[in-house]
């Protein structure tokens, strides 16, 4: 089974939206998928949504990890 989260960062995350995210992340993290569309540029400007970034690091750094990155 995987995720889909769909147009991601529209607008900041409130603080209980970036520890869901943050968990959803790491218990996912090398077991199964997720799929993330977003409108941002890319990943390196999903930081600022977060209100702490080094949970937002650590996020990223989860979800970069074996990624597949397709941008247009």
């Amino acid at each position: 089974m995987f995720w889909i989260i769909d147009d991601f960062g529209v607008s900041a995350l409130t603080p209980i939206q970036a520890e869901d995210i943050y968990e959803l992340v790491t218990e996912r993290h090398l077991r199964s998928s997720i799929i993330i569309t977003s409108n941002r540029l890319g990943p390196q400007d999903w930081v600022a949504l977060f209100r702490d970034p080094v949970m937002a690091n650590s996020a990223l750094d989860r979800l970069s990890h074996h990624a597949h990155s397709i941008m247009s």
